[in-house]
């Protein structure tokens, strides 16, 4: 199953205004607020996103990872889109290294 790496990395959470948070079903990223950054770097993998909206209005929305990637340490990854009508979440570090999650 496809995944995506983090080492050592903040995450800016950058998604559609909808989003509540983003869950990446690993410890320290299971509920990455809309519009913050981690307060420390985080390594794991990812194999899905869950996306929680605000008010639980549509109900949470599964991403499963369509194009991995292994950030590399200390980079900063932004997360954007995963909107009710967004089809991908997209991660994209500072050197342009990019990950998506589409919808399942």
């Amino acid at each position: 199953m496809a995944s995506v790496t983090f080492n050592q990395n903040f995450i800016i959470t950058s998604a559609n205004s909808a989003v509540d948070y983003i869950d990446l079903g690993f410890a320290s990223t299971n509920k990455l607020n809309n519009n913050t950054t981690t307060t420390s770097a985080v390594s794991g993998s990812s194999r899905k996103a869950v996306v929680h909206f605000n008010g639980n209005n549509p109900p949470p929305l599964t991403f499963k990872v369509t194009k991995e990637v292994t950030f590399p340490e200390d980079s900063h990854v932004t997360l954007t889109g995963g909107g009710p009508n967004d089809n991908v979440i997209e991660g994209v570090d500072d050197l342009n290294n990019r990950a998506v999650w589409s919808i399942v």
